[in-house]
């Protein structure tokens, strides 16, 4: 599995490593989620942690894939939110109802290993069954909510009090979150970044304070201070102000971290006298019987909508991008609040089903592509004219006669929409949503869709998933691709919307014009297929699937070629792993015109390299062959085809599909 690795102070590794095995009493999670908190910062880059190499990671949710064998309360495919924390149980801390407080506790993510990695471990007890309507992204914004609830529930608030919290952080913002649901009355926040102050504005904070720009002793000589104070923030100076504008009898609940000496003047100290105050100490989010109320409370806060953390996430990443969130949250005036790494990410139950449908018995697409249109009639062309009906014929025999031994099929709205009629029920069906081709009279191969289509109606076609074909270039220039970025943006969000599968097939090509045929462009194409491979992954695509090339020209490799050679077998083996290894998707290769027979034996090549590619939509090297037997001699003569030959290029290639393909993991 692929785990982000701290293996030195500030520095990260993507490393491959085996995937844990649950113990007795604990479960395998295939993480979809994880969060990066304020506490991950000092053990990246000051490297506190407790060993290195470590797996950093607490706050997350994820699918538990498999069971230890003492677990009997819960199941593989369970979604669940994981508790970090693990006591030892004995103690008189743990004994007395405080796991919190335990002496002798391990933590996921620090004291062993933790979520920002594909697959994790962790104690059954830990973990919690989610809802059906509560998603999987929102899920793993738990462990920072029950901080705020834990903290909250340490005091007695009454109805309409008026309440403090110092600091916009996550934390503070949760605190926000989870004041409103309880019905508290004004909340002050104060903060001295102003995109936090705004976002603690729109989760439901009444006033707002930029203790830089305003000062807070002449602030409170006009208004009245606060009955309940919680410090959040961790900081020295505001550890000292939550005593200062505390009002009589008030509560003071510190919950930051301070890592800097406090400082109190005498005065200041004395006012915990002088009113008489309440102070507390708030200490992570755990009561019994374990995890806690806290988390029972947060789960229905999400799950009912009561909380809502959705506006407190403000980036996704992959692991692939290291360090760049933990710089990200330390920037000046950053506006980030909570940011995290998807992992697995998560679909909605209806999306997966229909993904499902394309899938074979063993999880693998094997599936049968005849979305041709211009490259159908230009074959027809060769020996006459094609008509509409040649076309929409020809795809139908296609269709009844190989999806019985295929997992779906990929068919165009154009033509193919009686193909579909005629497809095995067990077959699943994908129809491509882009125009065939593109105008050679615009530069950059633009993509379009087709004018009488949208999503919905392919949905209501029947159609299991959405596929587009976009032609890219990593070289092209910046505003082409960023054209092509934003077209990819509004269809994912389509797709999105409408819960259906979006597979994007990728097509690289060179704007200066190379012969995709020649040396040349052999040597520059595995950079390109591999370098789009990374950017469409990118959650804000919103893509399920990349149907790509193979990442080089199989003429041009040692022991393929009959001429000139681009690469050794032991490069093009790397360079198969390298695109693996660019993304987290399902991806699957597009026979791009070859042989049935090279086809075949480029996926045992790409296995024996190490690629993980999830399956296959094959096109023209299965049933090529079949148009000039159906032109010339009849629909008889190509269903005989079909059933015979055909059908032999299915079945072969789902036999080597059987040794080399990886299953999708949903």
């Amino acid at each position: 599995m692929k785990a982000l690795t701290v293996v030195d102070v500030a520095k990260f590794e993507l490393t491959e490593m085996a995937t844990p095995k649950p113990k007795a009493q604990e479960v395998l999670i295939k993480v979809a989620y994880v969060g990066i908190c304020g506490s991950d910062l000092p053990r990246y880059f000051d490297g506190g942690v407790h060993q290195f190499p470590q797996v950093l990671g607490h706050e997350f949710s994820g699918v538990i894939e498999e069971l230890g064998s003492e677990v009997k309360n819960l199941k593989k495919g369970d979604r669940v939110a994981v508790a970090p924390l693990v006591p030892c149980g004995k103690c008189e801390d743990c004994q007395s109802g405080h796991p919190q407080l335990c002496k002798f506790y391990s933590f996921i993510g620090s004291r062993q290993a933790g979520a920002m990695a594909e697959y994790v471990a962790v104690p059954a007890k830990n973990c919690l069954v989610l809802p059906d309507n509560l998603s999987l992204k929102i899920a793993a914004t738990i462990e920072p909510l029950t901080v705020a609830i834990h903290g909250i529930e340490l005091v007695k608030i009454n109805a309409g009090a008026r309440v403090m919290v110092l600091g916009a952080g996550t934390i503070g913002l949760m605190t926000v979150l989870a004041l409103r649901a309880r019905g508290v009355g004004e909340i002050i926040v104060i903060d001295i970044n102003d995109h936090k102050l705004e976002k603690a504005k729109e989760i439901g904070a009444d006033t707002l304070i930029n203790s830089l720009t305003t000062d807070l002793a002449e602030y409170f000589k006009d208004h009245p201070l606060a009955e309940v104070v919680f410090e959040t923030a961790g900081n020295h100076l505001t550890q000292v102000q939550a005593i200062k504008y505390a009002g009589n009898e008030g509560k003071v609940v510190y919950v930051g971290t301070c890592t800097k000496p406090v400082t109190f003047e005498p005065e200041d100290f004395e006012i915990i006298l002088r009113r008489e105050l309440m102070i507390k100490g708030s200490w992570m989010s755990y009561s019994a019987p374990f995890p806690g109320f806290e988390w029972r409370a947060a789960l229905r806060y999400l799950a009912t909508n009561e909380v809502n953390t959705e506006a407190l996430i403000t980036g996704l990443y992959q692991l692939e991008d290291l360090a760049i969130p933990f710089e990200k949250m330390t920037e000046k005036n950053g506006e980030d609040v909570k940011v995290m790494y998807e992992i697995g990410g998560e679909m909605s139950l209806s999306k997966e089903e229909r993904l499902k449908k394309t899938l074979n018995q063993d999880g693998i697409i094997a599936a049968l592509a005849i979305d041709q249109r211009g490259a159908m009639k230009k074959m027809i062309g060769k020996i006459r004219e094609a008509t509409t009906e040649d076309i929409v014929e020809f795809k139908k025999l296609v269709s009844s006669q190989l999806t019985p031994y295929t997992s779906s099929i990929l068919l165009d709205p154009e033509y193919g929409i009686p193909a579909a009629k005629q497809k095995d029920p067990e077959s699943g069906l994908l129809l491509a949503y882009e125009k065939t081709g593109y105008d050679a009279t615009v530069p950059g191969r633009l993509p379009d869709i087709l004018d009488d289509w949208s999503v919905r109606r392919l949905k209501d076609a029947g159609a299991d998933a959405c596929k587009f074909l976009l032609y890219y270039d990593v070289d092209e220039q910046p505003e082409i691709n960023d054209h092509k970025m934003a077209f990819i943006e509004r269809l994912g969000s389509e797709c999105r919307a409408e819960e259906l599968p979006f597979f994007l097939e990728l097509v690289s090509y060179d704007a200066k014009g190379l012969d995709p045929a020649s040396l040349e462009y052999a040597k520059a194409k595995p950079r390109k297929v591999n370098e789009m491979m990374k950017e469409f992954s990118a959650e804000k695509y919103g893509v399920d699937v990349l149907k790509v090339e193979v990442p080089v020209n199989m003429n041009y490799v040692e022991g393929f070629a009959t001429g000139e050679v681009a690469y050794s077998k032991a490069e093009a083996s790397q360079l198969f792993k390298e695109q693996a290894e660019a993304t987290h998707l399902p991806f699957i290769f597009l026979s791009a015109g070859v042989s049935a027979q090279l086809f075949r034996d480029t996926l045992v090549f790409a296995k024996e390299a190490g690629s993980t590619f999830n399956g296959v939509l094959c096109g023209r090297a299965t049933w090529a062959d079949g148009v000039p037997i159906f032109i010339k001699d009849g629909a008889d003569a190509a269903i005989e085809w079909l059933q015979t030959v055909g059908k032999q290029n299915v079945e072969e290639l789902n036999e080597v599909l059987k040794k080399t393909a990886t299953p999708v993991k949903i």
